[in-house]
């Protein structure tokens, strides 16, 4: 928030809602369609559904995440502080999804291992499962 890269916003359940609805999407994508045909832009598009994860957290606190350079990483950092201790590893391994992301979009990626994708779907299925509960909550 201090950065400018979060800002204060009423809650907007509806769309919290969506943006759960469509990382879940987004997610068996990666899983059920995209992992064994291309693991890279699986991972891209696992990324992507932790990334509205992260955000949907962030919003049911009540932030929202500033669209300019850094809020991605924003996004994963802001959440550390929402999340228990025990998520820090999903985070860790989406932030490693996110450089793996950047190298895609700017660079030339190393490959991605089955088991690295793997796994980062595991996590970002962890992150959802925590939007999810704490959705249902309110």
């Amino acid at each position: 928030e201090a950065e400018g890269l979060l800002e204060r916003r009423a809650v907007d359940m509806h769309l919290i809602r969506r943006w759960s609805e469509r990382a879940q999407r987004d997610l068996r994508l990666a899983r059920d369609v995209l992992a064994d045909r291309d693991p890279e832009r699986a991972a891209t598009v696992a990324y992507e559904a932790g990334f509205r994860a992260c955000a949907g957290i962030l919003a049911l606190a009540g932030y929202r995440i500033r669209s300019q350079p850094g809020h991605h990483r924003a996004a994963l950092e802001g959440t550390t502080h929402l999340v228990p201790a025990d998520e820090m590893a999903a985070l860790d391994r989406l932030d490693d999804a996110r450089r793996f992301r950047n190298a895609s979009l700017y660079e030339d990626p190393a490959p991605m291992a089955e088991d690295d994708l793997g796994e980062l779907i595991v996590e970002i299925e962890r992150l959802l499962k925590t939007l999810g509960s704490r959705l249902d909550r309110r």
